[in-house]
């Protein structure tokens, strides 16, 4: 694969750099992600497992902390070192499936670390509220769905509750009924129009920060 690569005629910059950026990383991810899950289960002594993966947790960390600046371009979706980080040849071509990998094991390290339910885990947490109306909240989930932010959009309304309910207590006496009262009014975007006001709002204030 990487021989054909090597060879193969992008028809623009851009493409190249989307490949290498965006395309190449859903693949290799997942090399990286099971050639460190090979190492790190074949490798593993007898006894103390716990202190094991403890262990293969602050190497993790130690091993972030050596690309701080590229996991600062990722999480930041930055762009202007892409055409040299994300062509061919490039030493940092790879470094999105890298960190995405990274991201994956930290999840496993999670799990193996603690392995009780997601409910019980969140459990540990103060308890966040819904203190906006049944009608915002509905809107909400509903912009979600629309916007195809979750899943590319291939997720149900009722989902979309389900799962927001397993992170805040929300108090909905009548999704149906609310959603359908959503689409009838004038301006189904009201909560999002308020949205936008209040952080129109908060870049005034901070524009205007001595």
């Amino acid at each position: 694969m990487v021989e054909l690569e090597n060879t193969f005629p992008f028809q623009s910059e851009a493409e190249e750099i989307n490949y290498y950026r965006n395309e190449r990383p859903k693949l290799f991810q997942y090399g990286i992600y099971y050639e460190r899950l090979l190492d790190l289960e074949s490798e593993k002594p007898i006894g103390k497992e716990r202190k094991y993966y403890k262990e293969l947790e602050t190497s993790l960390h130690d091993d972030s902390k050596t690309i701080v600046e590229e996991l600062k371009y990722y999480r930041l979706d930055s762009a202007e070192k892409d055409n040299i980080w994300f062509v061919k040849k490039s030493e940092k071509c790879n470094i999105f499936a890298v960190i995405k990998a990274l991201y994956m094991l930290q999840k496993y390290l999670d799990n193996k670390l603690d392995s009780r339910q997601i409910e019980d885990k969140i459990a540990d947490f103060r308890k966040l509220e819904w203190t906006g109306l049944q009608i915002e909240y509905v809107e909400e989930l509903t912009s979600w769905k629309e916007t195809k932010v979750i899943n590319n959009g291939d997720v149900t309304l009722k989902e979309l509750h389900e799962r927001f309910q397993l992170f805040f207590e929300v108090n909905i006496t009548d999704f149906d009924g609310t959603s359908h009262d959503i689409m009838e009014r004038q301006d189904p975007a009201r909560f999002c129009n308020k949205k936008a006001k209040a952080l129109q709002d908060k870049q005034k204030r901070h524009r205007n920060k001595p």
